[in-house]
């Protein structure tokens, strides 16, 4: 009776997937918007998270219709049933409220960003409170995040927000791992180095179809997770994305020899961390020519005038700067002058 019992259920279950498939067109229309690397252009090759939902439904043998609005638009039209889904979306406890959600579809990774051109580690951790925050109009980035943002300046995209951050009209902006990497490389492929995560802050979290909340709905939310379902049965885990590493322009310049200085070294200046550590608080790096470097602070006789002629003081003074390639990239180093050569 046992056997035939778990017959009978099996037999139910699959009738229902099998109706219910039968119920959907053969092409799925989905809300979605531009979020690079995981969902491209329409007119681009599948991002890494559109190429899932492709996968989905190819193995359900439909066809997608994807449909380019904001995010917060599509949100709203699940939300009010005039759409039946949209993609990708986290799920927080005030969306669950409008919309249903999916099994998680992939995993992306949030952190907290700041410029290391205006602030360091220490003066984020000092002066958190006294900071201003930015995010993306629509998004969310975890409920852990979210809960950081109350008061945070909203933009309308990566790009406004970065240049923001740039021109030190705020100094953290929430952002996915790979959204950010992508944008700095495509449209700010010289500042890279100089937006840093904040320590000891990220949250990795689903992404999740969200469909309209009604009997339908219901029906469609049912369908996905069994797609979801079958396609994860050929992934050992589940599907994580790959995230891979302005007030004007920043001064980009690249090193060079001089004449009585063949060889370039670049101090590091940070006593207090390394007197913490028992090392001698001056080091340098040598520094190969050609080396890129991004000019965070000139040193002062750069800046302000001189009162005659006799410059040789001002070219050996120091200039910060950010090191863009070879070993030392990432670090802040001071360079002599008379080897900086803009770009």
């Amino acid at each position: 009776m046992f056997k035939n019992s778990k017959l009978t259920s099996l037999v139910i279950i699959l009738y229902a997937v099998t109706a219910l498939g039968s119920e959907l067109p053969t092409k799925l229309t989905v809300l979605t918007n531009t979020w690079q690397p995981y969902i491209n252009h329409s007119k681009e090759p599948l991002g890494q998270a559109a190429l899932l939902v492709e996968m989905l439904a190819f193995q359900a043998e439909k066809e997608v219709e994807w449909q380019y609005f904001p995010f917060q638009f599509n949100y709203q039209q699940v939300a009010n049933a005039r759409s039946m889904i949209a993609f990708p979306y986290f799920k927080t406890a005030e969306r669950e409220q409008k919309v249903l959600f999916s099994k998680p579809v992939f995993y992306a990774t949030s952190r907290l960003y700041y410029n290391r051109q205006y602030f360091n580690e220490a003066d984020i951790k000092n002066r958190w409170e006294s900071l201003v925050l930015g995010r993306v109009k629509g998004y969310s980035y975890g409920e852990n995040l979210d809960a950081k943002l109350d008061n945070a300046i909203v933009f309308t995209d990566e790009q406004s927000a970065l240049f923001a951050l740039f021109n030190n009209d705020i100094q953290i902006l929430p952002m996915t791992q790979g959204v950010l990497t992508h944008t700095l490389e495509q449209s700010f492929p010289n500042r890279l180095e100089l937006i840093r995560p904040v320590p000891g802050i990220e949250e990795t979290s689903a992404l999740h179809f969200i469909v309209a909340k009604n009997q339908q709905g219901q029906k469609i939310v049912q369908w996905l997770n069994s797609q979801i379902d079958k396609l994860l049965d050929s992934h050992s885990e589940p599907v994580k994305a790959r995230e891979s590493r302005s007030k004007g322009s920043i001064n980009l310049a690249q090193l060079v020899a001089a004449e009585g200085y063949p060889v370039i070294l670049g101090e590091e200046k940070n006593p207090q961390e390394l007197a913490a550590n028992n090392k001698d608080t001056q080091v340098y790096y040598t520094l190969v020519q050609g080396t890129r470097v991004a000019i965070v602070e000139w040193s002062e006789k750069m800046v302000k005038p001189s009162q005659n002629d006799r410059l040789y003081q001002n070219m050996i003074e120091q200039s910060k700067v950010v090191i863009l390639n070879g070993p030392h990239i990432g670090r802040e180093l001071w360079i002599r002058n008379l080897h900086i050569q803009l770009l």
